[in-house]
């Protein structure tokens, strides 16, 4: 993600942190919608299965590896902290602590 330079205002240049997972080649294709503060966690909605997932990495500087399908947790988020997950389901807006 960009972050502001602090001199300008500019936003500096984003880092990659997909690794090519959502380099897709069809129509439907992995849309990223939210990273954890501790860029450990990327939320996304995959348009191929019509889902909700997230992928996993131990540290920042790792390829993101671990998928996991967050089935009806629309739209997920993690708080600062990274030890709460919001989410929408059936209209309502729930909340998942560790």
């Amino acid at each position: 993600m960009g972050t502001p330079d602090g001199g300008d205002g500019a936003w500096a240049m984003p880092a990659n942190v997909s690794e090519g997972i959502f380099n897709g080649t069809t129509a439907k294709r992995p849309l990223p919608s939210a990273l954890s503060s501790d860029s450990r966690t990327l939320f996304y909605f995959d348009e191929g299965t019509a889902k909700q997932a997230a992928r996993f990495r131990d540290r920042p500087d790792a390829p993101l590896y671990t998928a996991l399908d967050l089935g009806d947790r629309d739209g997920a988020i993690m708080n600062a902290a990274c030890n709460t997950v919001y989410y929408t389901s059936g209209g309502n807006v729930l909340v998942e602590t560790k």
